[in-house]
């Protein structure tokens, strides 16, 4: 699994760096980072990634937005998401998952449950 490309996109870089951590703890080291869902789709038109695990409310370009995209390309479409918020709204969690997003997963993270949800999403 050392040898997945992850994408990290959340605009609170201390958020992005509790997620590398826990990457980092399952030996997963090859990871990038955007601030936003537009710097997102820049690396991921330039790099080969095999997860995106994305905040939902960010400034430019959400994570929804985000996800939209990657769905509607056929050459992302099959990428996998973990989606990542602080909002608990039944309405919004059911249109994530409506999305086909592979995981939903509430702030504060637990990084045991981020692990375990990369685990799988990586092992289909």
């Amino acid at each position: 699994m050392s040898d997945k490309r992850i994408l990290i996109v959340d605009d609170v870089q201390s958020m992005r760096l509790v997620v590398k951590f826990t990457l980092e703890s399952m030996e997963l080291k090859n990871v990038d980072q955007a601030s936003n869902g537009k710097q997102a789709i820049d690396l991921i038109k330039k790099n080969h990634y095999d997860l995106v695990i994305s905040d939902m409310e960010m400034p430019i370009l959400n994570g929804i937005e985000l996800l939209n995209f990657i769905r509607a390309d056929e050459k992302y479409k099959d990428l996998h998401f973990i989606m990542l918020t602080s909002i608990a709204d039944k309405d919004k969690i059911l249109e994530v998952i409506g999305q086909s997003v592979d995981s939903y997963i509430l702030k504060p993270i637990c990084p045991d449950t981020l692990s375990k949800r990369v685990a799988t999403a990586l092992n289909h």
